[in-house]
């Protein structure tokens, strides 16, 4: 045997292992950290053995980064590293505008990393995610400026400690003196540096018995906030300790803020108080009479509240100006211009037992107005909704009645409809749309049921809810606010003519009976608690129905769109009429 016969394939082995050397992938780097600012992701990991740099990966997705969409390659000296590179070693990189990538702030990240040796790259390393930071904001304006002390040469103020997250670095006071009824701006040093936790400063060598005022704006490194209202203050007069300033006089207008009527015979004064952020301001005091030249009666109110004057003699006409005093009592003249109001006393709609009361027709107390001429059919309803509403327990009585009667020639298959509407309910009485408006919008559940041919029956209970204001007598707006809830409980009989398949035009009328409830701050007119449980009235009504051609529904559901007139006031015995024009549109369902 040769020699050489038995080297060849020991050769051969020796040039695969060297090939295999060569030819193997570089470690897979460990999982990377992650640190992220509102447009920058730092990313930091562990440097592998052998590894000439590394590649991040970065998207919106983790898909991006599984098919490496977004490659950052960069080599170990661009990353900071000096060759020999050993394992183990910590190594950085930010993603961000410094590398050509632009960041959202407040977006979800997707990262990993890979090492390269050459022109081979090893795995990628876990997936990790971070969401940038919201983009930085100025602080808000600081608030809550306070006096603490005052002395006839020094003020020290106070105000809101900034939330800690608004990272507030400093605070700017600006000062102005008022000099010849006009502030300037002036250059003041506080007595020391203001504290960033507990922000106060103390301003000494000011002038005796002189008016300042102050504001103050935070900084943090987004910049300046906006300035904080103006706190005003008067240095006390020199050796005492009140101040010979009054504050500025308050400014009424007849024409933009007239005083409003309340309930009680009671005013409202609005005007401007032109004192804002004075500090030492006490009260407003409002001076009223009958007689302009010479407003005898006043009363004094917190600057906090709303300027009411109550207890005045009704149908009189009343002025009124306003005046300001400090702690120190000094006054302001009254103000330049006064305004005026008639005073009468304010009613709701239904707290006058003379326009309106609950009941039918029939009064057996007093003689009444002749009821108004009605259809027969709807006069034989009135027995039966009267006698519902007088006694409530009787309505299951009638579903009952009505569920048990055959059903009507033409409609063996499906007697019975019940529905839902929703509208607007259009008033025409004068006094109740003064009151509440023209317009409510209303609900209404109702049963219908076939009776014979053509005719049918049918209960409705609606429901409408209105705001709205108190009136005088002679018209006269007010601010009392007032609410009336109706619930219209109406019993018809309607015609009914089918002219396609899918449409029914219907007219038809009936009677009504409302429960009603108003109430307000100082009145509740309830239909329950007066005994009478409602108002009676009639109305009529035409519409259309229209049946859908859906097969789920099998032609036994559809559209109801239609009008009705209502009149609800006794039957004439009453002045104020709570009815009108209803436009309802529902859906129903046959059975």
């Amino acid at each position: 045997m040769k020699p050489h016969r038995l080297v060849s394939p020991v050769f051969f082995v020796v040039l695969l292992c060297l090939a295999a050397v060569a030819l193997a992938l570089p470690d897979v780097p460990d999982d990377p950290t992650l640190a992220a600012t509102n447009n920058t992701i730092t990313v930091s990991w562990k440097t592998v053995a052998d590894a000439d740099g590394y590649t991040i990966f970065w998207g919106e997705t983790e898909t991006e980064v599984t098919n490496e969409t977004n490659p950052l390659k960069r080599t170990n000296s661009e990353l900071g590293l000096t060759d020999p590179v050993d394992a183990d070693e910590d190594v950085s990189f930010t993603i961000g505008a410094a590398s050509g990538v632009t960041l959202e702030p407040d977006t979800t990240y997707y990262v990993a990393i890979s090492a390269f040796e050459s022109d081979r790259d090893s795995a990628l390393s876990g997936i990790e995610s971070i969401t940038t930071e919201t983009d930085p904001e100025v602080p808000p304006a600081p608030a809550n400026l306070t006096l603490d002390l005052r002395t006839d040469a020094s003020i020290t103020i106070s105000w809101d400690k900034a939330a800690d997250s608004d990272n507030v670095t400093a605070y700017t006071v600006s000062v102005e003196k008022r000099v010849a009824g006009v502030f300037q701006s002036v250059s003041l040093t506080p007595d020391s540096p203001i504290d960033v936790n507990d922000p106060k400063a103390t301003y000494s060598g000011l002038d005796a018995d002189t008016r300042y005022r102050f504001r103050v704006t935070a900084t943090n490194a987004q910049g300046n906030s906006e300035p904080s209202s103006w706190l005003v203050v008067d240095t006390f007069a020199a050796g005492q300790t009140r101040d010979n300033l009054a504050p500025e006089t308050p400014i009424l207008s007849q024409d933009d803020h007239p005083p409003e009527l309340l309930e009680n015979l009671s005013v409202r004064v609005l005007f401007d108080g032109n004192n804002d952020g004075m500090a030492d301001l006490s009260v407003y005091r409002v001076y009223y009479g009958t007689d302009p030249a010479n407003l005898t009666d006043q009363q004094d109110v917190s600057p906090e509240n709303d300027a009411i004057i109550p207890g005045l003699a009704e149908d009189t006409r009343y002025t009124f100006r306003v005046s300001a005093i400090d702690t120190s009592t000094n006054e302001t003249p009254q103000s330049d211009e006064s305004v005026s109001i008639f005073v009468e006393e304010v009613h709701a709609l239904l707290d006058d037992p003379e326009t309106f009361e609950g009941g039918c027709f029939v009064n057996a107390s007093q003689e009444r107005a002749s009821p108004r001429p009605l259809p027969v059919v709807p006069m034989a309803l009135a027995i039966a909704v009267l006698g519902l509403a007088i006694k409530p327990r009787g309505i299951p009585l009638l579903l009952t009645t009505l569920l048990l009667l055959p059903p009507a020639t033409g409609h063996t298959q499906d007697p019975n409809t019940i529905g839902i509407k929703a509208g607007f309910h259009r008033l025409t009485d004068d006094r109740y749309k003064d009151i509440y408006g023209e317009n409510a919008i209303s609900g209404t559940l109702f049963y219908q049921r076939s009776l014979s041919g053509p005719l049918t029956a049918s209960l409705e209970a609606g429901y409408v809810k209105r705001t709205g204001t108190k009136r005088t007598d002679s018209g006269q707006e007010s601010k009392a606010e007032t609410e009336l809830i109706l619930v219209p409980l109406t019993a018809s009989l309607t015609w009914e003519s089918r002219v396609a398949q899918e449409v029914i035009l219907f007219a038809g009328g009936g009677l009504d009976y409302w429960y009603y409830r108003e109430t307000s701050d100082t009145h509740k007119v309830d239909a329950w608690d007066d005994g009478d449980y409602g108002v009676a009235g009639y109305h009529g009504r035409a519409g259309i129905k229209l049946f859908t051609r859906d097969p789920y529904f099998d032609n036994k559901a559809g559209v109801i769109i239609e009008t009705v007139y209502s009149v609800i006031d006794r039957f004439g015995d009453n002045a104020i009429d709570l009815g009108g024009w209803t436009f309802n549109a529902g859906i129903f369902h046959t059975f």
